[in-house]
């Protein structure tokens, strides 16, 4: 159909790569969430991960027109009409215009390469043994998502004036920052610990065989160091573009203290799952996001109900409970600087509960641990 419709063998020959190299990616992908689920085939998972590439279109006429290669329409337009409105504006890659025909394939096998890293360590293991990434690895994984972002960003569409698709570089440095609270959180399921490999870890820190940055060890000291990465990612971004925008459009300083509260809310979050992993409760991690889910839920409808009689108040109630608030406008944060500092205060509290609640059940001896399941 494609040679009589006047198309050349290049163009279809292309067509059938990508078409293989997105089959492939989604294959990958379906095999990796269907390791979670107990009845599920790879087939019916892989129809999920079809949405989000779908979505990623959407992209296109965005500062991050990049990421939507990761959909292959793009690409499949480009090859029968690159004259296209949809994709007139060219994709960058580290601020050079590129071609959604080179880039899909480099991002499908990047990515894919992730997703059989994956696989490979966790062949042949039971769901409970399964971890997708070693620490080194998911450290390495949030870095690798943060060069994706700023290999992404189009500098076509940053200004320091606010206009129709145009993302100031302030707006870029706060999204940067919230889109790694998210990272924070994934990165900290992928590296909590089994009770009996906590046990064993706390043994051998007491004998000094291990420190604080060990692979069965507690979550925490590998999230401030994501974090630290993310940051640093950051700031060399904005001194790479000094030339073109100025350092202090990008509100670092800023941005430092919206990644600091979201790591702190992670570091809060994780050690509650942490907790609940090392209780004997049943399906813990199940049972722990569900309970954090319902903290969010009743604190929005506190607040919500708050801001029917004073904004101020609800703005408050959501600087004491939540991370985000600190993406308010500047003016409102600084008038609220109380309520974000006595939640910073009450998290920090929360998290040396955490830690020593978790140290309680992991140093138990093991006639005093045996509880009912929960």
């Amino acid at each position: 159909a494609g040679a009589l419709g006047g198309y050349g063998p290049r163009v279809l020959i292309l067509t059938y790569v990508l078409l293989l190299m997105a089959a492939l990616f989604v294959s990958l992908a379906g095999m990796v969430l269907s390791m979670f689920l107990e009845k599920s085939g790879t087939a019916a998972v892989s129809i999920l991960v079809l949405f989000p590439m779908g979505w990623l279109f959407a992209l296109v006429n965005t500062p991050f027109s990049g990421m939507s290669a990761l959909s292959v329409l793009p690409a499949v337009f480009a090859l029968y009409d690159p004259k296209d409105p949809s994709i007139s504006h060219s994709p960058t890659l580290f601020g050079m215009p590129t071609s959604y025909v080179l880039l899909t394939p480099l991002l499908l096998v990047v990515c894919g390469a992730w997703l059989v890293l994956m696989l490979v360590r966790n062949l042949k293991l039971e769901r409970e043994q399964i971890r997708l990434l070693s620490r080194w690895q998911a450290v390495g994984f949030g870095a690798f998502l943060n060069v994706l972002f700023y290999a992404f960003l189009d500098p076509r569409k940053l200004a320091s004036q606010e206009d129709y698709n145009i993302l100031m570089p302030h707006n870029a440095a706060s999204l940067a920052m919230g889109l790694n609270g998210f990272l924070l959180l994934l990165i900290g399921l992928v590296t909590l610990t089994s009770h009996e490999r906590l046990k064993v870890w706390w043994r051998k820190r007491h004998a000094g065989e291990e420190g604080y940055f060990s692979e069965s060890g507690l979550p925490w000291p590998w999230l401030i160091a994501v974090a630290s990465a993310a940051y640093l990612m950051l700031v060399a971004e904005a001194a790479g573009m000094r030339g073109v925008i100025p350092l202090d459009q990008w509100h670092l300083k800023t941005a430092a203290l919206q990644l600091g509260v979201l790591l702190v809310f992670a570091l809060r979050d994780v050690l509650f799952l942490q907790y609940c992993n090392v209780t004997s409760m049943k399906r813990p991690l199940v049972k722990g996001v569900l309970y954090l889910g319902l903290y969010y839920f009743a604190v929005s409808i506190i607040a919500a109900v708050a801001g029917v009689s004073s904004e101020t108040g609800s703005l408050f109630i959501f600087q004491v409970t939540t991370p985000f608030a600190v993406f308010a406008s500047e003016a409102s944060a600084q008038k609220l600087s109380l309520g974000l500092g006595l939640g910073m205060g009450l998290q920090l509290a929360f998290i040396v509960i955490l830690l020593r609640a978790i140290t309680g059940r992991i140093t138990r001896p093991a006639s005093a641990g045996a509880a009912p399941p929960g």
